[in-house]
């Protein structure tokens, strides 16, 4: 056997330790997700008019989770298909601005533009994270508990970033080998917009079929008004695509991970560890 054959080999046997993947919990997460979102669309109108879809993210996305599944990420992805971007180049290269005056002559859009948008019609990330917030508070599903099959979850909820983190706790449970009483896992539910190939925020299209991407409402550190208007792209469906190109070297991905957990290198995000394998050839 040559020496990268022993390499892939001995990565092969490492992460049948450290590749821990329940289908399980994913699908009741998807579930817990659904009821909630179900509530708010009966709460909130305007949520149930712009809701497209959930977009599952992160390292369950990729499949590189290290352990258990127990954290989740998923975008909210809300339709404004008259919306445009506006690349933003000058103090933060990178970001894009959400432009709405398409809508303009829309009267059934005449309240939102009010409530939402800056005087140029920019939409306002301060004020769609506000709403955001409002439509999972109004639900009331903090302190609560969610009954689904034979299991019952104790809910909470609190606010990080652009993010709107739900913990669940198995409160009963049938006889499961992974959602055993006193479980817990959550899950960050982050609005986005949906945009597609026509308003690709670089000169770079990669080349997939599927060009759909999202303006995520991230605030920034600082202050300054232009900072109020200021979304990060997202690329969830295009990364994904790409890990799944280098599928052989997911392995030492893991083990790099591990690594850092064992290590409580805490600033080495795992972010950080995907980007550098998208680079590395």
């Amino acid at each position: 056997m040559s020496k990268p054959m022993q390499t892939q080999f001995l990565l092969n046997e490492v992460s049948k330790f450290i590749h821990l993947t329940n289908g399980k919990v994913g699908q009741i997460v998807n579930e817990l997700v659904d009821i909630i979102l179900n509530k708010v669309k009966a709460k909130d109108t305007l949520f149930c008019r712009l809701f497209s879809e959930k977009l599952i993210c992160g390292s369950y996305r990729d499949q590189i989770k290290i352990n258990e599944p127990d954290e989740f990420d998923l975008n909210i992805l809300l339709n404004l298909s008259k919306a445009k971007v506006v690349k933003n180049e000058e103090n933060h290269p990178g970001f894009v601005k959400v432009d709405l005056s398409a809508y303009k002559c829309d009267e059934n859009f005449k309240s939102f533009l009010q409530r939402f948008t800056n005087r140029r019609c920019f939409l306002l990330v301060s004020n769609l994270q506000s709403w955001f917030e409002s439509c999972i508070s109004r639900v009331k599903i903090h302190n609560s508990v969610i009954e689904l099959r034979s299991y019952k979850f104790y809910v909470k909820v609190r606010k990080a970033g652009p993010a709107h983190t739900i913990s669940f706790e198995t409160q009963e449970a049938a006889s499961d080998p992974y959602l055993t009483t006193g479980f817990r896992f959550s899950v960050d539910l982050v609005p986005g917009i949906q945009f597609d190939q026509d308003d690709w925020p670089s000169e770079i299209v990669p080349d997939r079929d599927n060009h759909k991407w999202v303006a995520i409402p991230k605030p920034l550190n600082g202050s300054g008004n232009a900072e109020h208007l200021l979304f990060v792209p997202s690329y969830s469906v295009q990364e994904s695509h790409i890990m799944l190109a280098k599928n052989s070297k997911k392995n030492a991905l893991r083990l790099i991970k591990k690594i850092r957990d064992r290590k409580n290198i805490q600033n080495l995000k795992s972010y950080f560890i995907k980007t550098a394998f998208f680079v590395e050839e």
